[in-house]
């Protein structure tokens, strides 16, 4: 019995290859979320709030917290080892550090909870970020400067981000020394806008309190000469999304990419298949050969 075969192998691969490009745009259009450009304005990593002025808030932190948290990164540190390298700006900014994206699901809700409840109303009101901005890409980890031990400060640096929080996790009578140092320009409304600061010194703080500070303000700590200071360290971007990224771009291009290489293909296949289709009915004196079996 003959039968018509269901086509050719490049016919088939065209199918797939069209196919496929359909099925890469989709995904792209679902994977691309769509943003009101009103609301979604990038801002430069110059910008004043940026170098926001220093302010210690007492209490921010619920002292339960502090300790819960403290608690869960000694426990993580001592199990597995406490980091001492973050690479920042192509150096090494050395510390004692454990990630709190280490510790149980239960701390790190609590951590992202009193974040959004307490430490992101008083950034914005302190440093004039509107309601409007977002603050995203956060990085949250826990640092501990020992006196006996290599990391007793941090040097001199900025942050990699827009927007920092340095939360204390234990009291200063558990430590001496510590405590933090800020220098050149930066932005406050106390101050009518941007400002000369010379060597502004923050005193360690008592436990709960948080110093809410722009990342890109040069700042320093003091050494901790007894004890251990631990405190909880938050680093935010703020609408970094609205932003260009050379890597989303890149990510984007090559898929439009793949997809006009897909239906560049899907197409001459059907036109190589067409013409040797033509030509062997020409070969034929006009019949179309058929295979059967």
């Amino acid at each position: 019995m003959a039968r018509r075969a269901r086509g050719t192998r490049r016919e088939r691969f065209a199918r797939a290859c069209a196919a496929l490009a359909l099925a890469t745009t989709r995904a792209a259009r679902a994977s691309t979320p769509e943003r009101d450009a009103s609301e979604c304005q990038c801002l430069s990593i110059h910008d004043p709030r940026f170098v926001c002025a220093p302010r210690a808030h007492a209490g921010a932190l619920p002292t339960e917290t502090a300790r819960r948290v403290l608690e869960q990164a000694i426990k993580r540190g001592d199990a597995h080892g406490w980091e001492r390298t973050r690479l920042r700006h192509a150096y090494l900014d050395e510390t004692y550090e454990v990630k709190v994206s280490d510790l149980p699901e239960t701390t790190r809700n609590e951590v992202r909870s009193a974040y959004e409840k307490y430490f992101i109303p008083l950034a914005r009101e302190q440093c004039m970020v509107d309601d409007h901005f977002k603050f995203e890409d956060e990085e949250f980890f826990v640092v501990k400067y020992d006196a006996k031990g290599d990391f007793k400060s941090a040097a001199t640096h900025v942050d990699g981000k827009h927007l920092s929080f340095v939360a204390s996790l234990n009291n200063v009578t558990e430590y001496s020394g510590g405590g933090n140092n800020f220098e050149g320009m930066s932005f406050s409304v106390p101050h009518g806008g941007v400002h000369k600061l010379d060597d502004h010194v923050v005193p360690a703080q008592p436990i709960g309190s948080v110093v809410v500070h722009g990342s890109q303000l040069e700042h320093s700590s003091f050494d901790v000469t007894s004890g251990q200071r631990y405190v909880l360290v938050v680093e935010a971007h703020v609408n970094k999304s609205c932003c260009f990224d050379f890597t989303t771009f890149m990510n984007k291009f090559v898929t439009r990419l793949l997809i006009v290489i897909f239906a560049v293909i899907a197409v001459m296949g059907g036109v190589v298949d067409y013409m040797q289709k033509s030509i062997q009915k020409a070969r034929n004196g006009g019949v179309a050969h058929e295979k059967v079996w």
